[in-house]
């Protein structure tokens, strides 16, 4: 039996309970929400039920058109992505540094501090820099 067919012969009717809806929030924002979200109510049994744009996903429709706005959003989001990444291309090709600044330091007072028998601490504190920069500059 695929429970197609409401009335079948020797079939007992089924028993109602209590339904549960969750809306949350616009429906556009949805399907940005992890895969495992938007599938969880339907396995829960909780229905998703958007009144305000119209769709219901306990129905085949439903699970149709949210998979189709799932879709759109990738697809956006993929190409918001590859217009970023050309941009910084082409920023990298007129010179642009991309990045915090690194903090130079000059690694032959580093070595005479520290051979002189100064902490790592004390060191950066001389040279007024943090002490991974001065452990790096050896």
């Amino acid at each position: 039996m695929t429970g197609a067919v409401e009335a079948r012969e020797g079939r007992t009717q089924p028993q109602v309970r209590r339904a549960h809806c969750l809306e949350a929030g616009p429906a556009r924002t949805f399907p940005s929400t992890p895969g495992h979200v938007a599938e969880r109510p339907g396995q829960e049994g909780v229905a998703f039920v958007s009144v305000r744009d119209g769709f219901d996903l306990s129905t085949a429709s439903g699970r149709l058109h949210m998979q189709i706005i799932a879709a759109m959003s990738e697809y956006e989001r993929a190409l918001i992505t590859e217009r970023v990444v050309a941009g910084q291309v082409a920023a990298r090709r007129r010179g642009a540094v991309f990045g915090r600044p690194r903090t130079g330091v000059d690694a032959a007072r580093v070595r005479k501090l520290r051979q002189s028998g100064a902490t790592w601490e004390k060191v950066a504190a001389v040279l007024g820099v943090p002490r991974s920069v001065c452990q790096r500059a050896i």
